[in-house]
Order: structure tokens, then C-alpha cells, then sequence
């Protein structure tokens, strides 16, 4: 693959040095067949299951409607799953040609990285912070059930989404600005004595890129991303809370004692609603659990945050991403578990094309 990295600051050329920490606990071999098994064969698998099951989201949520701004949100969230899919499953087949193409004039690798990488991370940071809007939306409709309507209306989920997106995008446009890719040549004598010109697309780390990506990935990943985990959790605890609460409402009322009737209770539908919140929100955080490890490790580990471990960084970052995109992938199973009037219209569109295949 003709791709190199080149550092322009005196930091970086220091960190490419042998560690004064340790040697790195995961070896170049290691990382190869990690690089070959999970980011290309697995993650390549698993995001185009993703990006079906997404587009089947959005065809089978459309066809339901939008009667409530719950409904706009989930909808939402499944376009933006679908991008983070459809993007991951690009750079996995622009990974997979590359290494076909070993040996040959190729930059499909750096495309995949910098071209798409950093739309696949905005996407895939934003179907975080709207799986958080719904879950936020299901607690104020347990915690203030007669003003969450007034609160939580169409059109500010609609304009929550767009800020979400905007936001983003006004993360990663300095990485497009500032990120300098140039082709370079360079000459070598072949096994039968004969000059070759080999073709080189040069990423250049620049002093200007990396004060950049750290400004960025301190607030738009690391601190954002943060604030998005902890409403989350919050939001899953009152949620599981005011399940629990309802069914012994349930229970008290079926055995007549009013006596021992919680004051809190739920219709079937808000415990339906809440229950694919629920869902959507426990798979966030578990499937973000490997992203934590990483950052975390970036911290106990002296000078992995500069760049020391760079193959133990690589394994993280290989885990936590098809972890991310597994999250963006598993909605599907949420809604056909958890909701009936998706699993009947899912159904009824799968009859109505069978039959008109035949």
C-alpha cells in the first residue's frame, strides 16, 4: 500500500522513537491479523447486516408515520444509523481493495481513513445524541406526563436533529481545511537492475492538524461524548425505575389491594415506548463500553496519549469502532421485539412483495 504518514513536528518524531515506557504489548503481527479479521472481514460483515436492517427501519418507521415527536426522533435515528453503516461498510470495501491491490499505485487506505473516517465518527456521534433526545423525552414523560407534549414537540426534535448534525459538521470541516494529502514519488531499483517510480499519497501530521484533532477530540469526542453517556445512564436508571414502579401498579391492582397501589402507573403504550428507548439505550452503552476503555487507557497508560503503543492503540480503536457500529446496526431487532405495529407492518410489506414476485 502506497500511503505514508508524515509527522512535521519535532513531538511526533519523538514518539515514533523506541519507548522509554515498555515495549508495545501487542506485536506488528498481531495487528496485522487483527486489521485483516476485524476491521475488514467483521466490521465489513456486520455493517452491511446494519445498513439493511437500517434501511428497512426507515422503510417500515415511513410507512408507519409520524404521530408524535417520539416517532420523529426514532426515525431520525435510523437515517443517521444508516449513514454511519453505509459509510463504514465504504471504508471497509475502500481497506479490503487496498489490500487486494497490494503492490500497486493505491490510495484507497488514506481515502478510507480521512476522506470518510471522519464523516463515519460525526454520524456515528450524533446517533448518540439522539438515541440520548429519546431517551431524555421517555423520562419527562415519567417524570412530568401532562407537560412532555408541550415540551418535547415535532418540530424541536426536528430542530434538535439539525442542530446535532450542524453542530458536527462544523467539527470535522477543519479536519477537511487543515489535513494536507500530496502525491510524492519515489525511485528504486527493482530485482532485475531497472529503475521504478513508485507513487506515494502522503498524509503530512502537521503542527496546524494536530492542535486541531486535539482541540476536537477533547470537546467533540471526549467531553460531548461523555455529557451524552451520563444522560444516558441517568435517563436508563428513571426509565427502568418507572417500569418497575408501574408494574407494581399492575400487580396491586390485579390482586385488588388499593391499599398497596403505587401512585405512579403507565398505559401499555407508554411501556411500549419506553421499552424501545430503554433498549435502544442499554445497547448504546454497552457497545460503548470498549470507547471508554480506550480513553481511559489513553490516561493509566504513560505516553499512549503521545503516541507511545501504538499497536495496543490500534486494537482499542479496531474493538470500540465495530462496537459502534454493532450499535448502529441493532435498532432493528429493538423495534421487531419490542413493538408489535412494526413487526405487523414489517410483515405486510414482506407479503405484498413476495406476492408480487411471483
Amino acid at each position: 500500500m502506497d500511503v505514508l504518514l508524515i509527522n512535521s513536528t519535532s513531538d511526533q518524531e519523538e514518539a515514533n522513537e523506541p519507548s522509554e515506557y515498555g515495549a508495545d504489548p501487542i506485536s506488528d503481527d498481531v495487528i496485522s491479523l487483527v486489521y485483516l479479521a476485524l476491521s475488514i472481514s467483521a466490521h465489513g460483515i456486520v455493517s452491511l447486516i446494519g445498513s439493511a436492517m437500517n434501511l428497512c427501519n426507515i422503510v417500515v418507521l415511513a410507512k408507519l408515520g409520524f404521530p408524535n415527536a417520539n416517532s420523529i426522533g426514532v426515525f431520525a435515528l435510523s437515517i443517521t444509523d444508516l449513514l454511519v453503516t453505509v459509510l463504514q461498510l465504504a471504508m471497509c470495501i475502500c481497506y479490503f481493495l487496498d489490500e487486494i491491490s497490494s503492490g500497486e499505485e493505491t490510495s484507497l487506505r488514506v481515502i478510507g481513513n480521512f476522506e470518510l473516517g471522519w464523516m463515519r465518527y460525526a454520524c456515528f456521534f450524533i446517533s448518540g445524541w439522539i438515541t440520548a433526545l429519546l431517551s431524555l423525552e421517555r423520562c419527562c414523560c415519567v417524570v412530568m406526563p401532562f407537560t412532555v407534549k408541550i415540551l418535547f414537540t415535532k418540530s424541536r426534535i426536528k430542530v434538535a436533529v439539525v442542530i446535532f448534525y450542524a453542530s458536527y459538521t462544523a467539527f470535522i470541516l477543519p479536519f477537511y481545511i487543515v489535513q494536507k494529502l500530496s502525491w510524492q514519488t519515489f525511485r528504486y531499483v527493482d530485482t532485475q537492475n531497472v529503475t521504478q517510480v513508485r507513487y506515494f499519497l502522503v498524509f503530512e501530521y502537521t503542527e496546524e492538524f494536530i492542535l486541531l484533532q486535539t482541540f476536537i477530540i477533547s470537546i467533540g469526542v471526549v467531553a460531548l461524548f461523555f455529557l451524552c453517556q451520563i444522560i444516558l445512564v441517568i435517563c436508563t436508571v428513571v426509565m427502568i425505575y418507572a417500569l418497575r414502579e408501574s408494574s407494581k401498579s399492575r400487580h396491586s391492582i390485579l390482586r385488588h389491594d388499593v391499599s398497596k397501589t403505587p401512585t405512579f402507573s403507565l398505559s401499555a403504550k407508554e411501556r411500549r415506548l419506553i421499552l424501545v428507548t430503554l433498549g435502544l439505550a442499554l445497547i448504546s452503552t454497552a457497545c460503548n463500553l470498549p470507547r471508554f476503555a480506550d480513553h481511559v487507557m489513553r490516561y493509566v497508560m504513560p505516553g499512549m496519549a503521545s503516541g507511545m503503543y501504538a499497536n495496543l492503540s490500534g486494537l482499542l480503536w479496531a474493538v470500540s469502532d465495530v462496537s459502534g457500529t454493532l450499535n448502529c446496526s441493532c435498532s432493528f431487532c429493538v423495534y421487531w421485539t419490542l413493538n408489535h405495529n412494526f413487526r405487523r407492518c414489517f410483515f405486510h410489506m414482506m407479503s405484498k412483495f413476495v406476492n408480487r414476485t411471483k
